[in-house]
């Protein structure tokens, strides 16, 4: 029921935001601005408030290999995504 209700939360809030945007209540500008809002903000903010409280299921040796794991691969991308837009 809950996932219901967060579905329907979320549809309401689209909707609202089609209707502002049929009605040109908001302009491009101020929707550019609302998206990197949302990406740099809220959905941060949502991660992290979905994580707050939660038992870690990692610890020690494993920890570590993961986090060390994730900058290897941020890095490799990084890399090859520099190395493909010189292309």
């Amino acid at each position: 029921m809950v996932a219901l209700q967060k579905m329907v939360m979320l549809v309401l809030l689209m909707l609202v935001g089609f209707v502002a945007a049929k009605a040109k209540w908001v302009d491009s500008a101020f929707s550019q601005r609302a998206s990197h809002l949302v990406a740099n903000v809220f959905i941060v903010a949502t991660i992290l408030s979905s994580v707050v409280g939660v038992e870690p299921q990692m610890a020690g040796k494993e920890l570590l290999l993961v986090v060390v794991s994730v900058f290897f691969v941020f890095g490799v991308g990084g890399v090859l995504g520099f190395v493909v837009s010189r292309l």
